[in-house]
């Protein structure tokens, strides 16, 4: 055999070994990890059990504000990763192939929008990736806690310990506010208004430090804590027992526009902080931690019924977008009443309150309407109340008067 003819066998023989090792390969590890081998939905507590969100319940149920409740079942929800036909043996196979020991690596993430939390060491603008991602199973940690993809191989999804909906609010920030679990649960971003983050899925089989899928499993969550609309230039023009409650809007916010606005809801109180009118007799269009997740809500501050927009203080019920005014009735004449005006969307959340107008309901004295705390008062009527009644009693003397005098008359 020639050295040429050598060579070349020679050659053949190891690109043939090199494709049947890479075959033998292929053949034990199997088709990698596609994004589609894993479903991702969330479920809420309902009654004593966990349940899965419809997409009409998950639109509900994050655009809430039930961060401000803290660790509660009613304000808490799970995600669960359910595994396509197939993907256990695919897992399985992977990570018997990869120096893993046998466990592999799945974790949860919340991003900023925009950052791909799937990409270990990564650096934006000169900051590491980790300011923008926080770990759910983990605040505080980047990557931090994950737990084995080697559940696959046996179960038919993987459940998450409940998460609080207040680590989503707070991953919308700078992740770094959740230092710990402790600040990763703080009620102080529960008043963003409109915000959205992003839930990943990490699944790693390999041995290296990325996961196997980027992009992976994800679902965009919007988060609406807090209504942006606050009504402006209100008024309180004041009449025989109401008050008439006018508003407006900032030049820019048109109401009737806006699919989230659903309307406005009044609150007022007589005095200081007192309740104008029986409880239940206006329903409230909005939900609160109170009414949300009582178990651990904290306690409204005395003194101060509009800042925790008890629905006691109700003075209204839901007043359509189209409308700028509403009369309060049933008003005692001469108590000064406190009233406010509160944007409300279609999620149940309450905006911040309008500036609170004094007016007191009285009668009037005349075509000089009184001006009391700024507010205008209703001329009276044409009839007045005590003319009227003093008429009514000379007619009456009258007629008395003329009984007596014929009954005079008669007498022998």
């Amino acid at each position: 055999m020639s050295p040429t003819t050598s060579k070349s066998v020679l050659a053949y023989v190891i690109v043939s070994a090199t494709l049947l090792a890479a075959g033998r390969s292929s053949a034990q590890v199997g088709p990698a990890l596609a994004a589609s081998d894993f479903a991702m939905y969330f479920e809420r507590y309902e009654g004593n059990q966990w349940v899965q969100m419809s997409a009409l319940d998950q639109q509900y149920f994050f655009n809430r504000a039930r961060c401000q409740c803290g660790h509660d079942s009613s304000a808490e929800f799970k995600i669960v990763i359910q595994p396509a036909v197939g993907t256990g043996q695919k897992i399985q196979a992977l990570l018997a192939a990869s120096q893993t020991g046998g466990q592999g690596v799945g974790r949860l993430f919340a991003g900023t929008p925009g950052y791909d939390c799937l990409a270990p060491n990564s650096l934006v603008g000169g900051v590491s990736l980790q300011a923008f991602c926080t770990n759910l199973l983990d605040p505080g940690n980047y990557p931090g806690l994950s737990f084995g993809m080697t559940v696959f191989e046996n179960v038919n999804f993987w459940e998450s310990p409940p998460i609080p909906v207040s680590y989503l609010f707070n991953s919308i920030s700078f992740p770094t506010s959740c230092g710990f679990q402790g600040t990763c649960d703080s009620t102080s971003l529960c008043s963003s208004t409109i915000a959205q983050t992003t839930i990943q899925f990490w699944a790693q089989t390999n041995s290296g430090i990325a996961p196997d899928l980027d992009p992976g499993p994800a679902a965009s969550v919007s988060l609406v804590g807090m209504v942006p609309v606050v009504p402006s230039n209100v008024t309180a023009q004041g009449g025989n027992e109401a008050l008439t409650v006018s508003w407006g809007w900032p030049a820019n916010v048109n109401p009737v526009t806006e699919p989230s606005y659903l309307g406005v809801q009044l609150l007022c109180q007589r005095g200081t902080d007192n309740q104008v009118f029986k409880q239940g007799s206006f329903s409230p269009a909005y939900m609160t931690a109170a009414t949300l997740c009582p178990a651990t809500a904290t306690a409204p501050a005395p003194g101060s019924p509009f800042s925790d927009f008890d629905p006691k203080y109700l003075c209204s019920g839901l007043i359509p977008p189209t409308t700028t005014s509403y009369r309060i009735t049933g008003l005692q004449n001469g108590i000064p009443y406190a009233v406010g005006v509160a944007a409300v969307d279609r999620f149940g959340n309450i905006g911040a309150l309008s500036d609170v107008i004094y007016g007191t309901p009285n009668v009037g004295t005349g075509p000089s309407a009184a001006f009391t705390n700024g507010c205008s008062f209703a001329v009276r009527g044409k009839h007045d109340r005590s003319k009227t009644a003093g008429s009514l009693w000379l007619a009456v003397m009258a007629l008395a008067f003329a009984r007596r005098k014929r009954a005079t008359a008669k007498s022998p």
